[in-house]
Formats: structure tokens, C-alpha cells, sequence
């Protein structure tokens, strides 16, 4: 992996911590704050998986999450790896969304490892319909990440039945 990949996926990780310690230094979201007609903060903890699945305090529970959790970040780290050093022609836009996809995983498992846990403060709404769950920055580079690799295949796919 080059240096600049390396220091991306760090500066996502060290944004999403910065961002989530300093709601939980400072107490934003402890009643739910609007900060435009559309976003609130609302601080709330996940235990859990995606959508709070699996969210218990059972410890058992919570250990295998991170075990889990962390078999999926090297195997994730050892494909982008593999990735990034075979193949020269990787897309730009590809490249991105391998360190938003790393950098949102790595961030949600750092903050899962120092409390067990994951904080969640995101909520948005338009009036009373009301987007199914709470998430963080983290969840937002790992969301636009698939959102661009499924972009990125279909341009690839485009070129190649072009050919």
C-alpha cells in the first residue's frame, strides 16, 4: 500500500474518533439537539451490528462482535493489500471508496474496542418520516464506499462491453 492510501484511511479514522469524542466531551446529543430542518443529534450507543442487530450485554456476545469484527478488518486489509499492489490500473475513484470502506471499518472497531461499544449520534428526517437508525461518520464513509464501488463496476462494466 502507498503512503498516501495509508494516511487517507488514518485521517478518516482519527476524523470519525475526533468527531465522536468530542459529542461525547462536550454532551452534545444528550437531548436530541436539531441542527437543521433535516439532522439532529441524538447521542446513543450500539453494542451491536449494523441497525443494532446482535446489540446485547452479554459478553459473550460483544467479544464475538469483536472477534468478528476483527477477522473482517485483516481480511479486509489483506485483499485491498493484494489489490492495490496487482493491480496499477485501479481507478482513482476505486482507491477512494478501498479507504473510505477501511477507514469507516477501522474507526467503528477502534471505538467497539476502547468501550465496547459504538456511538451512534446521526439521525435525519424530512417532517415526521424519520430515516431507520442512528449512525455516525463512520458508517457514512463505509455507505458512500459501496455507493462508489458499485458506480465504479458499472463504469468498468460500460468500457469493457464497449470494447
Amino acid at each position: 500500500m502507498n503512503r498516501l492510501f495509508i494516511s487517507g484511511v488514518f485521517s478518516l479514522v482519527l476524523l470519525d474518533l475526533f468527531v465522536k469524542y468530542a459529542i461525547e466531551f462536550f454532551g452534545w446529543g444528550i437531548k436530541p439537539t436539531s441542527i437543521t430542518h433535516f439532522l439532529m443529534i441524538s447521542k446513543t450507543y450500539n453494542k451491536g451490528l449494523l441497525f443494532g442487530i446482535a446489540h446485547s450485554d452479554d459478553l459473550l456476545i460483544n467479544y464475538s462482535i469483536i472477534f468478528l469484527m476483527t477477522l473482517v478488518i485483516l481480511a479486509l486489509i489483506f485483499y485491498i493489500c493484494k489489490l492495490l499492489d496487482s493491480s496499477n490500473n485501479l481507478s482513482r475513484l476505486s482507491k477512494i471508496s478501498w479507504m473510505l470502506l477501511l477507514g469507516g471499518g477501522i474507526a467503528n472497531y477502534v471505538d467497539r474496542i476502547i468501550d465496547n461499544k459504538v456511538t451512534d449520534y446521526v439521525i435525519l428526517h424530512y417532517d415526521e418520516f424519520y430515516f431507520p437508525g442512528i449512525f455516525n461518520i463512520a458508517d457514512i464513509f463505509i455507505s458512500v464506499a459501496f455507493f462508489i464501488l458499485i458506480i465504479d463496476i458499472l463504469i468498468s462494466n460500460e468500457k469493457e462491453s464497449t470494447l
